[in-house]
Protein backbone atom coordinates (compact mmCIF):
# COMPACT_ATOMS: atom_id res chain seq x y z
CA UNK A 1 0.00 0.00 0.00
CA UNK A 2 1.35 3.18 -1.01
CA UNK A 3 2.09 5.86 2.09
CA UNK A 4 -0.54 9.17 2.36
CA UNK A 5 1.24 11.49 1.03
CA UNK A 6 0.94 15.57 2.76
CA UNK A 7 -1.96 16.63 0.80
CA UNK A 8 -3.69 12.89 0.83
CA UNK A 9 -3.62 13.12 4.79
CA UNK A 10 -4.81 16.86 5.09
CA UNK A 11 -8.04 16.07 2.24
CA UNK A 12 -8.85 13.15 4.99
CA UNK A 13 -8.68 15.04 8.12
CA UNK A 14 -10.52 18.14 6.55
CA UNK A 15 -12.95 15.45 5.10
CA UNK A 16 -13.74 13.51 8.56
CA UNK A 17 -14.33 16.80 10.36
CA UNK A 18 -16.50 18.23 7.80
CA UNK A 19 -18.95 15.54 7.27
CA UNK A 20 -19.04 13.63 10.51
CA UNK A 21 -22.98 13.94 11.80
CA UNK A 22 -21.74 15.00 14.85
CA UNK A 23 -18.28 16.30 14.82
CA UNK A 24 -19.32 18.97 11.85
CA UNK A 25 -21.14 20.99 14.06
CA UNK A 26 -18.86 21.31 17.11
CA UNK A 27 -15.22 20.98 15.96
CA UNK A 28 -12.98 22.62 13.38
CA UNK A 29 -10.03 22.10 12.11
CA UNK A 30 -7.09 23.06 9.84
CA UNK A 31 -3.04 21.98 9.11
CA UNK A 32 -0.45 23.89 8.01
CA UNK A 33 3.11 23.70 7.01
CA UNK A 34 5.46 23.07 9.63
CA UNK A 35 7.53 26.04 9.49
CA UNK A 36 4.01 28.39 9.87
CA UNK A 37 3.31 26.05 12.98
CA UNK A 38 7.03 26.53 14.57
CA UNK A 39 6.53 30.38 13.79
CA UNK A 40 3.37 30.55 15.36
CA UNK A 41 4.71 28.45 17.79
CA UNK A 42 7.70 30.89 19.09
CA UNK A 43 5.63 33.64 19.15
CA UNK A 44 3.00 32.00 21.60
CA UNK A 45 5.93 30.94 23.72
CA UNK A 46 6.73 34.68 24.54
CA UNK A 47 2.93 35.52 24.22
CA UNK A 48 0.86 32.84 26.09
CA UNK A 49 -1.79 35.41 27.00
CA UNK A 50 -3.51 37.87 25.14
CA UNK A 51 -7.60 39.17 24.16
CA UNK A 52 -9.31 38.80 21.35
CA UNK A 53 -13.20 40.37 20.89
CA UNK A 54 -15.77 38.30 19.31
CA UNK A 55 -18.52 40.19 17.29
CA UNK A 56 -21.91 39.34 18.70
CA UNK A 57 -25.14 39.76 16.89
CA UNK A 58 -26.56 43.23 16.55
CA UNK A 59 -29.51 43.89 19.81
CA UNK A 60 -32.31 45.93 18.59
CA UNK A 61 -34.76 48.59 21.35
CA UNK A 62 -38.22 46.98 21.00
CA UNK A 63 -39.56 50.22 21.89
CA UNK A 64 -38.51 52.59 19.01
CA UNK A 65 -37.50 49.91 16.84
CA UNK A 66 -34.35 50.58 15.96
CA UNK A 67 -31.42 47.97 15.34
CA UNK A 68 -28.44 49.03 17.66
CA UNK A 69 -24.72 48.21 16.56
CA UNK A 70 -23.16 45.18 16.61
CA UNK A 71 -21.11 44.53 20.16
CA UNK A 72 -18.24 42.78 20.45
CA UNK A 73 -17.81 40.08 23.78
CA UNK A 74 -13.51 39.97 25.57
CA UNK A 75 -12.36 36.46 25.47
CA UNK A 76 -9.33 35.95 26.97
CA UNK A 77 -6.89 33.12 25.57
CA UNK A 78 -4.52 31.28 27.01
CA UNK A 79 -1.63 28.89 25.14
CA UNK A 80 -0.51 25.32 26.96
CA UNK A 81 2.28 23.36 25.53
CA UNK A 82 2.78 19.53 25.91
CA UNK A 83 5.47 17.46 24.66
CA UNK A 84 4.35 15.39 21.56
CA UNK A 85 4.27 11.70 21.94
CA UNK A 86 5.49 9.36 18.55
CA UNK A 87 9.77 9.62 17.62
CA UNK A 88 10.56 12.06 15.58
CA UNK A 89 11.61 11.18 11.79
CA UNK A 90 15.00 11.70 10.58
CA UNK A 91 15.38 13.88 7.64
CA UNK A 92 17.65 11.25 5.83
CA UNK A 93 18.76 8.34 6.86
CA UNK A 94 22.23 10.03 7.25
CA UNK A 95 20.63 12.83 9.75
CA UNK A 96 20.04 12.87 12.93
CA UNK A 97 16.51 12.31 14.37
CA UNK A 98 14.75 15.87 14.85
CA UNK A 99 12.87 16.95 17.69
CA UNK A 100 9.53 17.03 16.67
CA UNK A 101 7.61 20.72 17.90
CA UNK A 102 5.54 21.11 20.85
CA UNK A 103 1.92 20.38 21.02
CA UNK A 104 -0.07 23.11 21.89
CA UNK A 105 -3.63 23.92 23.21
CA UNK A 106 -5.42 27.15 23.47
CA UNK A 107 -8.18 28.00 25.41
CA UNK A 108 -10.73 30.50 24.63
CA UNK A 109 -13.19 31.56 27.63
CA UNK A 110 -14.82 34.70 28.37
CA UNK A 111 -12.97 37.36 29.41
CA UNK A 112 -15.73 38.35 32.44
CA UNK A 113 -16.04 34.55 33.10
CA UNK A 114 -12.19 33.94 33.57
CA UNK A 115 -12.24 36.96 36.28
CA UNK A 116 -14.98 35.21 38.23
CA UNK A 117 -13.49 31.95 38.17
CA UNK A 118 -10.10 32.55 37.19
CA UNK A 119 -8.67 28.73 36.01
CA UNK A 120 -11.82 27.05 37.14
CA UNK A 121 -13.97 29.00 34.37
CA UNK A 122 -15.31 27.25 31.52
CA UNK A 123 -13.76 27.21 28.01
CA UNK A 124 -16.00 27.79 25.15
CA UNK A 125 -13.44 26.83 22.59
CA UNK A 126 -10.44 24.54 22.79
CA UNK A 127 -7.85 24.28 19.73
CA UNK A 128 -5.31 21.75 19.46
CA UNK A 129 -2.62 21.61 16.95
CA UNK A 130 -0.96 18.11 16.54
CA UNK A 131 2.54 17.89 14.97
CA UNK A 132 3.27 14.51 15.15
CA UNK A 133 3.94 14.54 11.59
CA UNK A 134 5.78 17.77 11.31
CA UNK A 135 9.24 15.83 10.59
CA UNK A 136 7.37 13.42 8.30
CA UNK A 137 4.96 14.90 6.43
CA UNK A 138 5.80 18.65 6.79
CA UNK A 139 2.31 19.30 8.32
CA UNK A 140 0.62 19.99 11.62
CA UNK A 141 -3.02 19.28 12.49
CA UNK A 142 -5.16 21.40 14.51
CA UNK A 143 -8.70 20.76 15.65
CA UNK A 144 -11.14 23.03 17.57
CA UNK A 145 -13.66 21.45 20.19
CA UNK A 146 -17.01 23.84 20.92
CA UNK A 147 -18.03 23.44 24.33
CA UNK A 148 -21.77 22.14 24.45
CA UNK A 149 -24.08 24.16 26.59
CA UNK A 150 -24.83 20.62 28.24
CA UNK A 151 -23.11 16.92 28.02
CA UNK A 152 -25.56 14.80 28.43
CA UNK A 153 -28.10 13.42 25.67
CA UNK A 154 -27.90 13.67 21.73
CA UNK A 155 -27.11 17.45 19.69
CA UNK A 156 -30.50 19.39 19.66
CA UNK A 157 -31.88 17.19 23.04
CA UNK A 158 -33.61 18.93 25.81
CA UNK A 159 -30.35 17.44 27.45
CA UNK A 160 -27.91 19.17 24.83
CA UNK A 161 -29.48 21.84 23.29
CA UNK A 162 -26.22 23.39 21.10
CA UNK A 163 -23.05 24.40 21.96
CA UNK A 164 -21.82 27.46 23.69
CA UNK A 165 -20.42 29.02 20.33
CA UNK A 166 -21.82 28.58 16.58
CA UNK A 167 -18.97 27.34 14.17
CA UNK A 168 -19.50 30.61 12.52
CA UNK A 169 -17.84 32.30 16.46
CA UNK A 170 -15.53 29.64 16.42
CA UNK A 171 -14.19 30.56 13.14
CA UNK A 172 -14.01 33.83 14.15
CA UNK A 173 -11.85 33.60 16.81
CA UNK A 174 -9.29 30.99 14.74
CA UNK A 175 -8.91 33.66 12.30
CA UNK A 176 -8.21 36.31 14.97
CA UNK A 177 -5.64 34.13 16.80
CA UNK A 178 -3.79 33.29 13.39
CA UNK A 179 -3.60 36.93 12.47
CA UNK A 180 -2.10 38.25 16.13
CA UNK A 181 0.15 34.44 16.24
CA UNK A 182 1.36 34.88 12.64
CA UNK A 183 2.64 38.14 12.64
CA UNK A 184 6.02 36.91 12.27
CA UNK A 185 5.28 34.98 8.66
CA UNK A 186 5.37 37.65 5.93
CA UNK A 187 2.53 36.98 3.49
CA UNK A 188 3.39 36.68 -0.21
CA UNK A 189 2.57 40.23 -2.02
CA UNK A 190 1.33 41.95 1.11
CA UNK A 191 2.89 45.09 0.01
CA UNK A 192 3.74 48.16 2.62
CA UNK A 193 0.93 48.86 4.16
CA UNK A 194 -0.15 44.87 4.68
CA UNK A 195 3.68 44.30 6.35
CA UNK A 196 2.58 47.78 8.73
CA UNK A 197 -0.93 46.32 9.93
CA UNK A 198 1.19 43.31 10.49
CA UNK A 199 3.79 44.94 12.57
CA UNK A 200 1.22 46.92 14.13
CA UNK A 201 -0.55 43.37 15.33
CA UNK A 202 2.37 42.00 16.47
CA UNK A 203 3.25 45.18 18.83
CA UNK A 204 -0.16 44.92 20.19
CA UNK A 205 0.80 41.38 21.58
CA UNK A 206 4.50 43.34 22.87
CA UNK A 207 1.89 45.77 24.78
CA UNK A 208 -0.34 43.21 26.56
CA UNK A 209 2.31 40.88 27.68
CA UNK A 210 4.94 44.24 28.65
CA UNK A 211 2.48 46.92 29.89
CA UNK A 212 -0.52 45.52 30.32
CA UNK A 213 -1.54 48.51 32.42
CA UNK A 214 -0.98 50.74 29.94
CA UNK A 215 -2.55 48.36 27.28
CA UNK A 216 -5.00 49.90 25.26
CA UNK A 217 -7.90 47.44 23.86
CA UNK A 218 -8.84 50.22 21.03
CA UNK A 219 -7.96 49.47 17.45
CA UNK A 220 -8.29 45.97 18.36
CA UNK A 221 -11.25 45.03 16.07
CA UNK A 222 -10.13 46.17 13.37
CA UNK A 223 -6.77 44.33 14.23
CA UNK A 224 -8.92 41.44 14.22
CA UNK A 225 -11.42 41.77 11.79
CA UNK A 226 -10.64 44.81 9.23
CA UNK A 227 -12.52 44.16 5.93
CA UNK A 228 -13.67 40.76 7.45
CA UNK A 229 -16.81 41.93 9.50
Amino acid sequence: MTPHDRDAIAKIWTAYHTSHPTLSSSFLSAFLPTSNYTTMLETAKQNPFFVLPLPRPATSDSEVGEVLTDSYEMFYVQWLFHPTSGEAMPPSPDSEPMKLPLTSSIIFTPLEEFKKSGEWAQPYLVMTHYPEMANSHDLVLMRGEITPVAAGGPVGSDANPGFLLSQQQAQLLALALQKFYCTGIELPGEGTQGKAERLRRAEALRGFREKPEEWDWKGLVDMAYGGIV
